[in-house]
């Protein structure tokens, strides 16, 4: 009998203390670096490696009295990072920027660098340029969503979605700052006009209103499969960030780039925790008491 409840508590404890970790979502707090760095947080979820857009803020052709200032764009993209977790079908998508000399990352948006994504420098004014809050005016985030194509494995399927903030403001929805996930319509050329109608079983939303609490650009897509996309056999990617209002910068971009699929972490089992391990031993150790004074009784 003994040997029966032994092995049985053992197994209940293998069982409890050994169950396998729960994944966990992206905790977003505006800082991509640490976001989708974060094994804890990501633990169980496809990370994809980051896909680079800019190597120097300079790249984006900043005016001169930005960097001479020690300010970074706020429109300047360093890297594009992502995550899929096929528990839930969402992605999660963070726009890396860069430092400042004050060793402050760039609020997305902010096009001159200020430290105001909704207020123009002096420098900026003079130049005739706009800095409006809430990424309004013609600001805009949009990156497309396009399948794999396996006719054609260099080139991208047909778009399906697309999603950010338009920068016509009409096809804007009511989310954070107007963001929006929508079918792709290319009819005026400019992918950061590509939105077409709002999707009805893919949804998403923006996680801030970048600021300097919460300085990158960072949103989540549920339902994501549902655009037509199958993650496990990659995807393609295109991307804007701009605005046409602000003189001092120019725009990043990102032409169609493949994400090739990963394979999903495989997730250890849970390291029982010390108490576990003591009731373990304390089981161990009294059965085999309980025997040895079984044996001493029958000897007697």
């Amino acid at each position: 009998m003994v040997h029966r409840y032994l092995a049985g508590s053992l197994l209940l404890l293998v069982l409890v203390g050994g169950r396998p970790a729960v994944a966990g979502p992206i905790n977003f707090t505006g800082n991509v670096q640490t976001d989708f760095s974060d094994p804890t947080a990501t633990l169980g979820n496809d990370n994809f490696a980051p896909i680079a857009v800019m190597k120097s803020p300079l790249d984006l052709g900043e005016a001169a009295f930005i960097p001479a200032n020690g300010w970074v764009s706020g429109w300047a993209v360093q890297n594009v990072e992502m995550t899929y977790n096929p528990t839930t079908n969402a992605l999660a998508v963070g726009l890396a920027g860069f430092k400042n000399s004050s060793g402050q990352y760039a609020i997305f948006g902010d096009a001159d660098g200020n430290g105001d994504p909704g207020g123009a420098s002096p420098q900026m004014k003079a130049m005739g340029g706009v800095d409006t809050a809430n990424l309004g005016g013609d600001k805009s985030i949009a990156i497309a969503f396009a399948p794999f194509n396996p006719n054609d494995p260099s080139h991208p399927g047909s778009p399906v979605m697309i999603a950010g903030v338009p920068s016509n403001k009409s096809l804007a929805s009511n989310g954070i700052d107007g963001f929006t996930v929508a079918s792709f319509n290319n009819s005026s050329g400019l992918l950061q006009n590509s939105f077409g109608t709002a999707l009805s079983n893919v949804t998403g939303n923006l996680a801030f209103n970048p600021s300097a609490a919460h300085p990158e650009l960072e949103f989540s897509i549920s339902n994501f499969s549902k655009s037509g996309i199958d993650p496990s056999k990659g995807f393609w990617i295109q991307m804007y960030a701009g605005s046409g209002q602000d003189i001092v910068a120019g725009e990043a971009g990102l032409v169609w780039t493949y994400v090739p699929p990963v394979q999903p972490q495989t997730i250890p089992p849970h390291t029982p925790e010390p108490t576990t391990f003591i009731v373990w031993a304390g089981l161990a150790v009294s059965g085999m008491a309980w025997r040895y004074r079984r044996s001493r009784r029958s000897l007697a």
